[in-house]
């Protein structure tokens, strides 16, 4: 649910007569009591919910400026050292990681090496197998 479709909820509850208490228990986990007792005497004051900024801290590196500078470098060379982008791009690497993986959607991919098994390397393993065994 986005935060106007929650405010909406609310106020419907709040009309209803129900208090803040009961409301909280209903749409557990989603609103605490504080904000709804905020929210009520908002509404009380005002007439609506309006909020005056988004909820959480101000974004300072994670803006959609640096965000299309990582997805630049990446377009123009695949393969990055996150540590030395991070370094060049002047923010931390858990900020570029995040860029990375969340904004982006991107994840590393790494080629694993396995040995080549052949009929007669399966058949030494199976023997190895229940030697080991027989020992215990």
């Amino acid at each position: 649910m986005k935060s106007q479709d929650i405010q909406k909820v609310v106020l419907l509850k709040l009309k209803d007569g129900k208090s803040p208490a009961e409301i909280s228990k209903d749409l557990y986990s989603v609103v605490s009591e504080r904000i709804v007792r905020k929210w009520k005497s908002m509404y009380l004051k005002t007439g609506k919910i309006e909020l005056k900024k988004p909820p959480g801290p101000i974004r300072t590196v994670r803006t959609k400026n640096v965000i299309s500078k990582v997805k630049k470098r990446f377009q123009r060379k695949a393969r990055q050292r996150v540590r030395k982008m991070a370094r060049d791009l002047g923010i931390s690497k858990t900020s570029l990681v995040r860029i990375v993986t969340e904004d982006l959607g991107l994840h590393a991919y790494r080629v694993n090496v396995q040995p080549k098994l052949t009929d007669a390397k399966k058949k030494l393993r199976a023997i190895f197998r229940t030697l080991c065994l027989a020992l215990r």
